[in-house]
């Protein structure tokens, strides 16, 4: 059986009497009495049941009910019949009516399915009209436009054709590149001619682009360009009257026995900040095969209530335990040029004024910080393995001497500066080899880590064809200065404080449920065992990890909620309908939302459930 939410109803009426009238004075004649057109709002009961193919019920009719006599009995276009393709006027049929409704919509995933149906009168589908509507969506001081519908008449889509095709010739027929005018207009084989008798030979001493331009057709020319400037004004004459604005789309359709036609309407739209209450309005166009355009007053509102797991979501901060230490430790590394074989530090060399001031901008950040105070401050230079181990030993300890007298007489020369230095950093490099995709002998340099003499293994990684590649690319990121700072923090005394603090990750999941980002919400609480983890997991339709987690913490009545809808979501409606009862006995208030929970009220409904005539008032 299908569902809906709300029904558009599109009848024509108004009082002025047409006989025997063709399209446009019908047209003419609706403009001139337009200011009595309106929408109604009609009492559901009254409206038809309409019934597909099958025998079954299109739709439940809407539970809040329009206000008809606010609107009165005003008509929109006419009633009437086609007969030789033209309306004749007969008795009153249905005015347009919009049946308003509040109906639930079950948020899933982050997205929300907006339906409604529109049904159209068989006496209303004249082939040379076409219905535009828009739809537009609206929710507190935000709106949203829908996609829009079309209901196109057969002669109506065939002068647009016909337009189209009439605009696709005339573009075809202009030569727009100026490039190509003498091939289009030029007299090609006087060209020729005229240049291999006097251009070739130099008689007259005329160029061949003089000659091109005496033998053109000048008159088709500026005939082209005049139909050039009158690109714009045919694609109006022609193809604008039938553009539309915005994605337009039409979903299922259905007819039913008496020959109306029903749009069943669909759109999937991400959900947004407080999207908990929706409605949509509709904007109308009827537009004539004869470029007359009417548009339809604004109709009345659908009403849609938004229900979502996250509406369970607990905003109790979570805090966690944190040891603040008393002395704590900084690390960073630069990468400071040398010449080859020196230790001199010069700023002027390569990126070395950068790479200074990344190591003075960690100190003036530890400053203006105003938490610690800086003990001492550890230079350590490496060495990569290219080379003789004694030298670079050497290098590299005079290099970290170099660095640490050169910082000295910076902004850092009250500090304790300590130099420290690694010969040749093995350890780095066998990261590196292992963590690179294109080092492609990996086993064999591994290997030869097994030599304890270092200039010998340094020798036998020299014979492996990926060599020059890690000379080229990994040992230079081996040359380069560990600075660690060793800091304390003021006033403190004690080694170490155990304090609490707020979750922060947690507080950015709460964010992230509530704008249904379920993704980030459950990575963000990964391992968590609360509710909130829970409500990301069914978000996502991790129904048996939720469940893991709800049967795993206390009991309340918003955990059997959430456990009968991860119970129904997984077939097991039994012990689904078991965790309701638990639900609605321990706070009344979850009977009235299940009526608002699709899937919810569903299994109420299998199961012959309706809490709310149980509560005692």
């Amino acid at each position: 059986m299908l569902r809906s939410v709300g029904y558009l109803f599109f009848a024509i009426s108004f009082s002025l009497i047409l006989c025997s009238c063709n399209t446009k004075r019908e047209f003419v004649a609706l403009m001139q009495n337009g200011s009595n057109a309106k929408l109604l709002a009609e009492e559901p009961q009254s409206l038809p049941v309409i019934k597909n193919r099958d025998g079954d019920k299109i739709a439940d009719q809407a539970e809040k009910r329009g206000s008809y006599n606010d609107f009165g009995e005003n008509r929109i276009i006419m009633n009437a019949i086609v007969e030789n393709g033209e309306y004749i006027s007969v008795d009153t049929l249905r005015s347009v009516r919009i049946t308003a409704s509040y109906r639930p919509i079950a948020e899933r995933g982050g997205f929300i399915d907006i339906p409604f149906n529109i049904l159209v009168p068989a006496a209303l589908l004249d082939k040379n009209w076409q219905l535009r509507l828009t739809p537009k969506l609206f929710w507190g001081k935000d709106s949203l436009l829908l996609d829009g519908i079309l209901i196109t008449g057969v002669e109506y889509k065939n002068e647009q054709m016909r337009g189209l095709e009439r605009y696709r010739k005339f573009v075809e027929s202009v030569v727009t590149n100026p490039d190509d005018y003498l091939e289009a207009f030029g007299y090609l084989r006087l060209i020729e001619t005229f240049c291999a008798r006097n251009v070739d030979r130099n008689i007259f001493g005329v160029s061949r682009k003089e000659a091109e331009e005496y033998y053109i057709n000048h008159w088709l020319m500026n005939h082209n360009d005049k139909k050039i400037r009158q690109l714009g004004e045919k694609y109006k004459q022609w193809c604008a009257s039938f553009e539309t604005n915005g994605g337009m789309r039409l979903d299922t359709i259905i007819t039913s026995s008496d020959g109306n036609l029903i749009y069943k309407y669909l759109q999937k739209i991400r959900y947004k900040r407080q999207m908990n209450k929706i409605k949509v309005a509709f904007d109308g166009v009827l537009c004539s095969v004869t470029k007359q355009q009417y548009p339809l007053p604004q109709s009345d509102t659908l009403y849609y209530n938004i229900t979502s797991v996250a509406q369970f979501t607990s905003f109790e901060p979570l805090f966690i335990d944190k040891v603040i230490e008393r002395r704590v430790t900084m690390e960073s590394s630069a990468y400071i040029n040398f010449e080859v074989g020196k230790w001199d530090v010069i700023d002027t060399l390569a990126n070395n004024a950068t790479e200074i001031e990344k190591i003075k901008g960690l100190f003036d950040g530890i400053a203006e910080g105003g938490e610690f105070e800086i003990d001492s401050i550890i230079i350590t230079a490496n060495c990569s393995p290219e080379g003789v181990y004694a030298s670079n030993s050497l290098l590299a300890r005079k290099r970290s001497e170099s660095i640490r007298d050169y910082l000295g007489m910076q902004s850092l020369k009250d500090k304790k500066l300590i130099n420290k230095y690694q010969s040749e950093d093995w350890e780095s490099l066998q990261k590196a080899l292992l963590s690179d995709s294109l080092v492609r002998d990996k086993a064999y340099l591994i290997e030869c880590y097994k030599i304890s003499d270092l200039d010998k293994r340094e020798k036998e990684f020299s014979s492996s064809p990926d060599y020059n590649y890690i000379k080229e690319n990994i040992y230079p990121l081996l040359r380069r200065i560990d600075i660690l700072f060793a800091l304390h923090r003021k006033g403190m005394v004690k080694d170490t404080i155990h304090t609490q603090e707020p979750d922060y990750n947690y507080l950015k999941a709460i964010e992230a449920l509530q704008d249904r980002d379920y993704d980030k919400a459950a990575s963000l609480m990964r391992g968590y065992k609360c509710l909130n983890n829970a409500i990301a997991l069914i978000g996502l339709e991790r129904n048996l990890e939720a469940l893991s987690i709800l049967n795993s913490i206390s009991e309340s009545p918003n955990v059997s909620y959430l456990k009968a809808i991860a119970y129904t979501r997984t077939g097991k409606d039994e012990k689904a309908i078991m965790m309701l009862d638990d639900a609605v006995r321990g706070d009344e208030s979850l009977a009235f939302r299940i009526r608002l929970d699709p899937e919810i009220n569903d299994l109420a409904t299998r199961y012959g459930k309706d809490y709310t005539n149980t509560i005692n008032y």
